[in-house]
């Protein structure tokens, strides 16, 4: 048995919610959003359009990032930017992540790893890349032409999520 047309029968909204559902939709077709606030809330953020900027070149940073499998971990990132295309790019990012030692003795492990991402500069201004070989999607919004906001979430089984800042290299 199929779900069909015919199998479901939805009722229209009234009232609040309808006028709620109403103000989301009109906002995010607009790009529009609340405004942010830094990590205070007393100052909202904004956000260059990347489309805007030359985003080509290096970027570092460190980030926090929660994982299933080895818990809270600090990382320094390096991601090398190509020049967009069309709004497309290419990433190519190195990572030095610092995890909890098995036996907590001593210094923390370091591995590091490089990764190819493949990006576009989303309608809103943002930037989204995706990982090649994992199922990790990251988005990154420019507070300034050399600041870059970068969030990140991997799926599966071995889930992690983060938050990085990465300031341009050689400005």
């Amino acid at each position: 048995m199929g779900f069909g047309a015919e199998m479901i029968r939805l009722r229209p909204m009234a009232g609040a919610a309808a006028a709620l559902c109403s103000a989301i939709a009109i906002a995010g077709c607009a790009g529009e959003s609340a405004p942010k606030s830094d990590a205070a809330g007393s100052s909202p953020l904004t956000y260059v359009d990347a489309g805007a900027i030359d985003i080509a070149g290096t970027w570092e940073g460190e980030a926090s990032i929660l994982t299933v499998d080895s818990g809270a971990m600090r990382s320094f990132g390096r991601y090398e930017i190509t020049a967009p295309i069309d709004g497309v790019f290419t990433v190519r990012e190195t990572l030095n992540l610092e995890k909890p030692s098995e036996l907590e003795q001593g210094a923390p492990l370091a591995t590091t790893r490089q990764q190819d991402l493949i990006g576009v500069i989303s309608p809103d201004g943002s930037i989204r890349m995706v990982k090649i070989t994992d199922e990790q999607f990251l988005q990154g919004w420019f507070t300034d032409k050399d600041t870059l906001q970068v969030v990140f979430t991997e799926t599966g089984a071995h889930a992690a999520v983060g938050k990085r800042t990465a300031s341009r290299v050689g400005s």
